[in-house]
């Protein structure tokens, strides 16, 4: 079973690379109808309808999770849907698709917490480029630097992608990692498929998955200064399976220090290269369109070259190519990079006030399992918003600003649930009901000299201690992640500080922490350290 993780930020195209491809794979003949599954965070119109995913369910199973990120927060639905599909042997491959602000590196994090093979493709929005590294700041640098099947270039206008964008791919994607050009509606180029079908036809995935394919040997930046080795794929071989090439091809190579320009001038002979520029010994060279070799100015600069082409992937030999360069990626969490302040201040106060009009007022409401609906609770764009606003530069403004508009739209999907609870998928409503409760009774908590007294009654008449309870209890655990099972013994204590204040029920708030103290039995003495600690606050409040 091959999994795909698709990384990139919002509307990239990354739903429309899963869906194009899976279709073309279906018209190919290659894999059945009914053998791909696709994962993803997925989020409604205002109207109800879904966005991702919708036009491929009459040829594969699409499975949402709008409520929770699964490779920053929690990944035991990741692990337990895989191991689902792997162990009903109805599935040959398998899209996973997160939120688009996640790192790359909690991406690939997640993917090997699985025990499955797996391969990334990074999509890069080479028409919003300059709008989205202000908006993800180093997320964007992260997510290339995680790729391990190719970096995706979407939306360009002209016949070539912008100059900026191809030198911040090449100076950041894993060395001998490809970078196409995708027009809207292209799929992966076939090679790449090839490529990813090819890599695990024989062998043992490894922790206990029997499913006859070996593990990729994927060395990530996790955050904690991992090196990128070279991706052991053939990259530049094309196996045909229909001529599905894009016009534009990149890949930099990162070279052994003992390699030659005369090495490198044979190596790409007779291959379709358009232009190319490198170091090689200490010097600088660019290769003109005509295949003429220009030498530039001397460099301290390690050996590497940058190579061109019209669709078709450049290779050279293997004993050319340093496979243990360590790549440049940004390192950090999710939360770290996103929270990072970026130079141009201005532009980040515009692209925060668009994603501020953009917050609905009502819920939205997407389609669950046998006719039933759910609430999209965590809409990606509040999400992203509540952490660009903590960017130093613009936190005295924008944070509250951004709670104020936060906190309605909790407030609306609280209501909802209590007037439609019976309407609702019941395996997504207790996620729901969590979220919800933290979301609203930690951030009214926090904020709540410096709100109108009014959305404070509107929170606290929605009872968000009882919804936490309900919630957490009907979930049967904690996040399995410990680092945030442990931090949300502090959140819990928030808002159950704040349902206190607003007349909330001490007895049940007692138990709730008892419940989760028990929880955290299963994560280790530091989480349950954490829990009980918070209890006892707690316990200082009801006394």
């Amino acid at each position: 079973m091959n999994i795909v993780g698709v990384v990139g930020s919002l509307a990239c195209g990354k739903s429309t690379l899963v869906e194009t491809t899976a279709r073309w794979l279906v018209n190919s003949g290659i894999i059945s109808p009914g053998r791909i599954a696709y994962i993803l965070n997925d989020r409604p119109t205002p109207e109800g309808d879904l966005v991702d995913g919708h036009s491929i369910r009459d040829i594969a199973q699409v499975i949402t999770f709008p409520n929770r990120c699964f490779s920053c927060e929690d990944d035991t639905f990741l692990v337990d849907q895989l191991t689902r599909l792997h162990d009903s042997g109805d599935i040959d491959i398998v899209f996973v698709e997160g939120y688009g602000f996640v790192a790359g590196g909690e991406t690939a994090e997640a993917l090997e917490k699985t025990g499955f093979p797996f391969d990334i493709v990074s999509l890069i929005d080479s028409g919003n480029f300059a709008h989205n590294q202000t908006l993800y700041g180093d997320v964007i640098q992260s997510q290339v630097a995680a790729a391990t099947l190719t970096v995706c270039i979407t939306h360009v206008a002209g016949e070539e992608p912008d100059g900026e964008v191809l030198q911040f791919i090449s100076s950041q994607a894993p060395a001998g990692v490809p970078a196409v050009m995708l027009r809207d509606g292209e799929p992966l180029p076939d090679n790449l498929i090839s490529t990813l079908l090819e890599s695990n036809r024989a062998g043992g995935c490894g922790d206990g998955h029997d499913c006859g394919h070996p593990h990729h040997d994927h060395a990530h930046a996790h955050g904690h200064g991992a090196e990128h080795g070279h991706h052991q794929h053939d990259h530049g071989h094309a196996h045909g399976h229909g001529g599905n090439h894009t016009g534009f091809a990149s890949i930099t190579y990162a070279l052994v220090a003992s390699a030659t320009l005369p090495q490198l001038r044979s190596a790409l002979s007779g291959q379709n290269l358009t232009r190319g520029k490198g170091v090689v010994q200490g010097q600088r060279f660019d290769i003109l369109p005509g295949g003429q070799w220009v030498s530039g100015p001397r460099t301290d600069q390690d050996n590497l070259i940058t190579a061109y082409s019209a669709g078709e992937l450049i290779t050279i030999p293997d004993e050319l190519i340093d496979h243990e360069r360590e790549a440049s990626g940004a390192i950090g969490t999710t939360m770290q990079l996103l929270r990072q302040d970026v130079e141009d201040e201005e532009a980040l106060e515009r692209v925060l006030a668009e994603l501020v009009s953009r917050i609905p007022a009502k819920p939205l409401i997407m389609p669950g399992i046998d006719g039933k609906k759910r609430v999209a609770v965590q809409l990606e764009e509040l999400q992203l918003l509540k952490h660009a606003a903590q960017r130093p530069a613009v936190k005295d403004e924008w944070l509250l600003r951004v709670i104020k508009v936060a906190l309605p739209y909790y407030v609306a999907c609280a209501h909802y649930i209590a007037a439609h609870e019976d309407e609702l998928d019941p395996r997504e409503l207790p996620v729901s009901l969590q979220e919800l409760g933290l979301a609203l009774g930690w951030w009214t908590n926090r904020f709540e000299l410096e709100l109108d007294d009014e959305l404070v009654a509107e929170v606290a008449a929605c009872n968000v201690g009882e919804i936490l309870q309900r919630g957490t209890v009907a979930l049967g655990r904690l996040t399995a992640n410990k680092q945030i099972a442990a931090a949300q013994s502090g959140y819990y204590l928030d808002v159950a500080l704040f349902a206190l204040r607003h007349g909330g029920n001490g007895a049940d708030l007692d138990d709730l922490f008892e419940i989760c103290i028990g929880y955290a039995e299963t994560l280790g003495d530091e989480v349950v350290g954490a829990w009980r600690a918070a209890h006892a606050q707690l316990r200082e409040q009801l006394a």
